[in-house]
């Protein structure tokens, strides 16, 4: 594929350590198989001040850039979107607001044309990471894992796109909300926080993170978006489900069908595709399980979609768990070679 390639012949840029010092971080390593179309490079960094590892995304200044660190910070404070720990861009045309320090192009700049984005850090890795760990195992995932990854980003776009930061206390849709869409929804964008207080309080699996806004746009700033002009090989064959918030819930229910199919996440697929597969090829999980993956795929629920499709999961999980259907089963996490602890 042309982005496999783009990213083998890329090259890494790493950040000066004296740069993260003077922005209260010490350099730890440089992950120099992390290069992507919008980041030039990501060290592993440790916060000064508190001693959490974070991760820096080195990135191309530009408008794009500043649209994933406004709309990354503007929900990071969901307990499921990765959470914005500082962003430092190196360009004279920022907005005063976000306190910028000007370029002076000295040894302690990252670079005239970098800007650097702060992130949590999270010890688990990724979705994909799972994935490919069990498939070597030859392992199926448990399902009551897979019913948390699709409750966990239910409630995330919960808030994304309707503004409903707490799905427990029943919040009312925020009329006056823009919503966010993630258009980049994949495993490989779904992270593992393994945290001691991190995990979930039912079953002590790690809590599911949704990262990586880069290409993030909100509903207010562009009719379609960015990036799809630019990169049409990156944009899924997805029928109806094509822009705003349907390809959001697409790219969720692509996760989730990949999970109980314990196959890697398909690179182009349709909902007809997915429904087959579902159809003829699941038959690991429960009924329940199938039965809401097939009313998300085809569009059942009524308004809010997403709140009552999230329903429908709680309900089915605490049901299952009761009857004694959905077991408990331990989650056997791959070694992060990152993981510095």
């Amino acid at each position: 594929m042309l982005l496999d390639f783009w990213r083998q012949s890329a090259v890494i840029h790493k950040t000066p350590p004296a740069a993260h010092l003077q922005y209260g971080f010490t350099h730890i390593t440089t992950f120099e198989d992390a290069v992507g179309i919008d980041n030039r490079g990501i060290d592993l960094v440790e916060d000064i001040e508190s001693g959490q590892y974070a991760i820096c995304k080195t990135m191309h200044s530009g408008l794009r850039t500043l649209q994933e660190a406004r709309n990354n910070r503007a929900v990071s404070g969901h307990p499921n979107i990765t959470r914005v720990l500082k962003f430092v861009p190196c360009s004279s045309y920022a907005p005063p607001c976000m306190s910028v320090p000007q370029c002076k192009g000295d040894a302690i700049c990252p670079a005239p044309e970098n800007d650097l984005l702060y992130l949590e850090y999270y010890r688990g890795g990724t979705l994909r990471d799972l994935v490919r760990h069990y498939q070597k195992l030859n392992r199926t995932l448990p399902e009551l894992f897979i019913f948390e990854v699709l409750e966990t980003l239910l409630k995330a776009l919960c808030y994304t796109h309707l503004g409903i930061f707490d799905t427990s206390r029943c919040e009312d849709i925020d009329d006056d909300w823009d919503p966010l869409y993630h258009n980049d929804i994949r495993n490989s964008n779904i992270f593992l926080a393994t945290g001691l207080h991190e995990k979930s309080p039912v079953s002590g699996y790690p809590r599911i993170i949704l990262g990586d806004f880069s290409r993030s746009y909100r509903e207010s700033q562009v009719a379609r978006p960015p990036g799809i002009a630019r990169y049409p090989e990156l944009n899924h064959s997805i029928d109806k489900w094509r822009t705003d918030s349907r390809k959001d819930i697409f790219g969720m229910m692509v996760v989730v069908v990949a999970l109980m199919l314990f196959e890697d996440q398909p690179y182009r697929a349709s909902v007809s595709e997915l429904a087959h597969k579902i159809k003829v090829y699941d038959h690991n999980n429960s009924k329940e399980l199938r039965d809401i993956v097939l009313n998300l795929l085809h569009g059942r629920y009524k308004h809010p979609y997403l709140r009552s499709a999230l329903v429908d999961v709680v309900n089915a999980k605490t049901e299952l768990l009761e009857m004694g259907k959905l077991k408990l089963e331990a989650l056997d996490l791959p070694v992060n070679r990152h993981d510095l602890s």
